[in-house]
């Protein structure tokens, strides 16, 4: 693997709860200091997109951290720890209106689409999650498009600032999701458990459910900068339970 490839992580709910939706304040802030520690430097969802655009190697070994889904406690618990390390972050907001529940979520309360213009100029970056959170491969090709082009023109509509990065709905994509994605977004990003290359398919890129730290050989790897294979026995694993996304391709 070339270059420096990123770790990046997805969250949900920061709070107590039951794995692997809810991870606690205290373990979230653990788990930043640790990358810190680590050597990795703190980058924009934006800056690995760009460098993947680029072909360019990231300057450093770098991390970015990712929250799915808007709980409301992102901005009341997530996103204090993340401003006193310096360390930004993307939120994946679905675009429903309606706010009171969401399809396959962990029943948290979720963020008003109206709170999040003030996230934004805070420095959060908004990225899409469709509509309605559900299977995008499941849909016909209207109503595919409709979760991806209307979901975004909502969410820039609330955040006033461009919405440029989509998170699919719980990791589910093929070719013709991934072709969608690809007319309407910068990128896409998957629950695949690898490091993104320098050289990646932007519309099924790879991000590390946070959970997964909770193993102490997972930490001391990423510590020593060494956890591709860890996780690629990890992803073998899923595969065997049908849990792991097919491999986006990678560009050559």
């Amino acid at each position: 693997m070339s270059g420096h490839p990123a770790l990046v992580l997805t969250y949900h709910s920061i709070a107590p709860g039951p794995p692997p939706l809810h991870i606690a304040a205290d373990r979230l802030a653990a788990q930043l200091d640790l990358l810190s520690s680590a050597g990795l430097e703190p980058v924009s969802l934006a800056a690995i997109v760009e460098s993947l655009e680029r072909d360019r190697e990231l300057p450093r070994p770098s991390f970015s951290v990712t929250f799915d889904d808007a709980y409301r406690n992102f901005a009341e618990t997530a996103l204090p720890i993340l401003e006193r390390r310096g360390v930004p972050a993307t939120l994946f907001v679905t675009a429903s209106a309606d706010r009171a529940a969401l399809a396959h979520g962990t029943g948290a309360p979720l963020l008003a689409l109206a709170e999040l213009a003030a996230l934004a100029a805070r420095g959060v970056e908004i990225g899409a999650h469709s509509i309605s959170h559900i299977d995008l491969t499941a849909l016909g090709d209207d109503a595919l498009r409709r979760e991806l082009a209307l979901g975004r023109e909502i969410l820039e509509r609330h955040a006033g600032r461009p919405v440029e990065h989509l998170a699919y709905p719980l990791g589910r994509f093929d070719a013709r999701v991934r072709a969608a994605a690809a007319q309407v977004y910068r990128s896409a990003w998957t629950t695949q458990l690898r490091r993104v290359p320098r050289r990646a398919d932007r519309f099924a890129l790879p991000r590390v459910d946070a959970h997964s730290l909770r193993s102490p050989l997972l930490r001391w790897l990423v510590a020593k900068g060494r956890p591709d294979g860890y996780l690629r026995v990890r992803r073998w694993l899923r595969r065997l339970r049908g849990s792991e996304p097919r491999r986006g391709a990678v560009a050559t």
